[in-house]
């Protein structure tokens, strides 16, 4: 499920690290990592980790700990 909303959301999986998401927007990189059921997220605009927030409290159960 997280897979298949991640990459509708853009993002990209990584052929050489199965649980590593990737998507550029513009000029900037967001990266996720997932591990079980936890997600370690990175950016290069602070903006795009809220817009991602966002969208995925619209299908997931989320706690930001930020």
């Amino acid at each position: 499920m997280i897979n298949v909303h991640l990459q509708d959301l853009g993002f990209f999986k990584s052929p050489s690290e199965i649980v590593l998401y990737l998507k550029l927007v513009d000029a900037n990189l967001i990266i996720i990592v997932v591990y079980v059921d936890d997600l370690l997220v990175t950016e290069s605009d602070e903006k795009l980790i809220k817009v991602f927030i966002t969208e995925m409290c619209k299908v997931f159960e989320m706690t930001d700990l930020t």
